[in-house]
């Protein structure tokens, strides 16, 4: 499968919110976790 080159910022901008969530995510998790330990 080959993706269209113009459309690369939109890849880009698509990945970049994937990242955002997950490292929101993992930064929930391990203030939950952190919370649990006090």
């Amino acid at each position: 499968m080959r993706f269209p080159l113009h459309n690369a910022p939109l890849w880009a901008e698509a990945l970049s919110d994937v990242g955002a969530s997950i490292g929101f995510s993992a930064l929930a998790l391990e203030v939950a976790r952190t919370g649990e330990a006090f």
